[in-house]
């Protein structure tokens, strides 16, 4: 596992399935990419054809899920710091994260949320994610001051 995952502190007394934590891994290697198929990955390979992603209110779905998300950011860095579930079959996962992001207007932002994974494991081609879903509040602006997010930066 890579530097995103790789220190993650899982649920104690359940085994996260290796497919699971690699769809994971590969979720946030995709993002964390400027390709130009980036998109495409996201929407062919690693949701579920019903899958959908909530930045916010906003659901997305498709290649609506990255194309927006790149309007105004250059990179971006995540690390999953926790993974908490109650599901025995560890397919509904709620985790803390840390983001670093250069904007495309010069500026950088970092901070923590929250998020959510439901992964379907009714696929073929083995587990994929049927909703990702991110809630934040404050990040940091570049001179240490808290800015929500969400907000013009």
């Amino acid at each position: 596992m890579g530097y995103r995952i790789d220190t993650t502190t899982w649920p104690e007394g359940l085994t996260i399935p290796v497919e699971v934590k690699s769809l994971i891994e590969r979720f946030f290697e995709t993002v964390d990419t400027n390709r130009d198929d980036a998109g495409d990955i996201l929407a062919d390979q690693l949701f579920a054809e019903d899958g959908v992603a909530y930045f916010g209110a906003h659901p997305f779905r498709g290649l609506d899920v990255w194309n927006p998300c790149m309007d105004t950011i250059e990179t971006r860095k995540h690390k999953i710091l926790r993974v908490y579930t109650r599901a025995p079959d560890c397919n509904d996962l709620l985790f803390v994260a840390h983001v670093t992001m250069g904007l495309k207007n010069g500026k950088n932002v970092d901070g923590e949320f929250v998020g959510r994974f439901t992964i379907s494991n009714r696929e073929p081609q083995g587990p994929k994610l049927s909703l990702y879903q991110v809630w934040g509040d404050y990040i940091r602006a570049p001179d240490g001051s808290p800015r929500k997010v969400g907000f013009e930066i």
